[in-house]
């Protein structure tokens, strides 16, 4: 994102696609926000769920947004700017708040670990969501950090929004139950780019091609269980080792 010199900068995880043209809805209304979801009370108590600090964890626990204050540099006594964490899978904001992600990559480099586990690694008590974590510290504390946006606008319009696949296996793997309903929706995003000619990784896995949908739909649940099942084992024998 640094390397950008556009008016806005934006970051999109590579695991989802968009329903259709979002250009009038991706960037912040304003250059003083930053445009990105923030977690509903729910979604943010299942981000805490597993941990030892108290409270619901509807909003941000107290002990994480002391560990945050102490980390941020010039955060001062103000107020959290935010009562509950963002999702960093989607954001857009103004070349003006370029110091946000200079403050986010310094931030990582400071409070991070060289050898974390991926998108979340448990043994971290306060940052335990990495990235994300980090970013929400900033947002929380940092002197000048763009306000959140009043509104996230890509989870309205069925023409015009952000589909994130969250869970494992991807599409490109195998299709989930969960995953499923997207099948055509994703499979025209395929079309398009093999209509275009555009340079792809690779042939086309089994479950990206339209013509196998029946069995994509047939297998979705088996496939959904063997990813678990493996993930068992690899946790097991991660157990085993450490013993």
């Amino acid at each position: 994102m640094l390397l950008a010199d556009t008016e806005f900068v934006t970051w999109v995880d590579s695991d989802g696609f968009f329903t259709g043209n979002v250009s009038e809805k991706l960037v912040p209304l304003s250059p003083g926000e930053i445009h990105i979801r923030m977690r509903g009370e729910a979604e943010n108590a299942l981000a805490f769920a597993s941990h030892r600090f108290g409270g619901d964890g509807r909003a941000i626990p107290a002990e994480v947004l002391e560990a945050w204050r102490k980390d941020v540099p010039g955060a001062g006594e103000a107020a959290p700017g935010i009562p509950r964490c963002c999702s960093d899978c989607l954001l857009s904001l103004h070349r003006s708040h370029r110091s946000l992600l200079e403050a986010w990559r310094d931030q990582m480099a400071r409070v991070l670990p060289s050898g974390n586990v991926g998108v979340v690694d448990r043994r971290l008590p306060f940052y335990h969501q990495l990235d994300e974590s980090v970013l929400n510290s900033l947002l929380c504390f940092l002197p000048g950090a763009p306000r959140v946006s009043d509104e996230y606008r890509l989870d309205r319009e069925p023409e015009a929004l952000f589909v994130h696949f969250v869970c494992h296996p991807k599409p490109w793997v195998g299709w989930t139950p969960s995953s499923l309903p997207k099948f055509g929706r994703y499979l025209d995003v395929v079309d398009y780019a093999v209509e275009a000619g555009l340079e792809l990784p690779g042939p086309l896995p089994f479950s990206l091609r339209r013509e196998n949908r029946a069995w994509c739909s047939l297998l979705a649940g088996p496939v959904l269980y063997r990813h678990k099942f493996k993930r068992l084992l690899r946790r097991m024998k991660t157990q085993g080792s450490g013993r």
